[in-house]
């Protein structure tokens, strides 16, 4: 009997699965102070209210912002919801895929 039912058992959690995943997509304006290559992950500082966050390598965090400023308009994939505090305001690491694809990890 369990022969029977096992693989339409293991399709179905199978799916399951795949259609609990959480990933929010919307279009932003991130701004990066010098270009940001493709590949390379920033800091973004996302706004509860904003589609624009300014982004940040871990250097200019530590030693301020140089460079000028570079506007990219990008498709942004989160990976789950993120989860505004009282601020308002929170800093998510990105990465730029291409000049229109960009993935964020929410942690």
């Amino acid at each position: 009997m369990w022969e029977k039912t096992k693989l339409p058992t293991l399709l179905f959690v199978a799916i399951l699965l795949v259609s609990c995943k959480k990933t929010k997509t919307d279009t932003y304006t991130l701004r990066s102070y010098g270009t940001w290559p493709a590949g390379e992950a920033r800091t973004c500082l996302f706004a509860k209210d904003l589609n624009d966050a300014p982004c940040f390598t871990t250097e200019q965090i530590r030693n301020g912002t140089h460079g000028s400023q570079h506007e990219y308009l990008v498709v942004v994939t989160f990976s789950r919801p993120i989860p505004f505090g009282e601020s308002g305001v929170y800093g998510v690491s990105c990465r730029l895929n291409s000049n229109s694809q960009t993935w964020c990890d929410v942690r």
